[in-house]
């Protein structure tokens, strides 16, 4: 039975992903601190008493005794409220382009697991298929053994090599439950008794050889557009 493809496990990954939502989220919260870097400061409203007495507040006991009431505006030096706007949209692009590094990255580690447990689930079916192949041949050599056509020898490399398989399985079936942990995580689930089933393994067609690799990478990676 085949489970999800590659790039349905992508997509799946870039909508429940955590990092990628957290970092998409600073992103957008960067965007919205752009409009307020360039706005004027709170005004600011005073209101005081001067001169009154010591002995009693009552503003109007003294004639000296003054009210006063304030309002107030800082004025930054011309060009510093644009300068502070620019700052903060190069933020807000720059958290952005961080966002695109991280979906990059998930993506990439995402292949690299599905990759692996497809392997390991290829690797698990062919040394199954071998164990039983050499389980035949030593019921072979058990029988020929005791009539005397084949030596001993033929039935301990059989009985090592299948306890060597049998590890072989035991290993194999550790590296599943792990690689299943890591897609789970990529992934943004967190129920342990789901399994992900690859896709029957084939042929990818040959990709297209970049001409500037390096130059792509300088125009075209996020990390160091940011």
């Amino acid at each position: 039975m085949s489970g999800p493809s590659l790039e349905a496990l992508v997509q799946d990954a870039l909508a429940h992903n955590p990092e990628i939502a957290a970092a998409w989220h600073e992103a957008d919260a960067a965007k919205q601190r752009v409009a307020p870097a360039g706005a004027l400061d709170q005004p600011m409203l005073e209101f005081g008493i001067v001169n009154a007495p010591l002995g009693s507040l009552s503003p109007r006991r003294e004639d000296m005794t003054m009210k006063m009431l304030g309002l107030g505006q800082r004025l930054p030096f011309p060009g510093k409220r644009a300068l502070r706007r620019g700052v903060a949209t190069a933020g807000a692009e720059s958290a952005e382009f961080a966002a695109r590094e991280t979906s990059n990255r998930v993506v990439r580690d995402l292949r690299v697991a599905y990759e692996d447990l497809v392997f390991n689930a290829e690797a698990q079916r062919i040394v199954a298929r071998t164990r039983g192949a050499l389980e035949q041949l030593l019921a072979i050599a058990q029988s020929g053994y005791l009539v005397g056509r084949t030596v001993q020898n033929d039935v301990l490399d059989a009985q090592t090599e299948i306890g060597r398989l049998r590890g072989d399985l035991l290993r194999l079936a550790r590296e599943h439950l792990t690689q299943q942990s890591e897609l789970r995580r990529l992934l943004g689930r967190d129920t342990p008794e789901l399994s992900i089933t690859p896709a029957e393994p084939a042929l990818a067609p040959e990709p297209a050889v970049a001409s500037d690799p390096a130059g792509l990478t300088l125009a075209n990676r996020p990390e160091l557009l940011a």
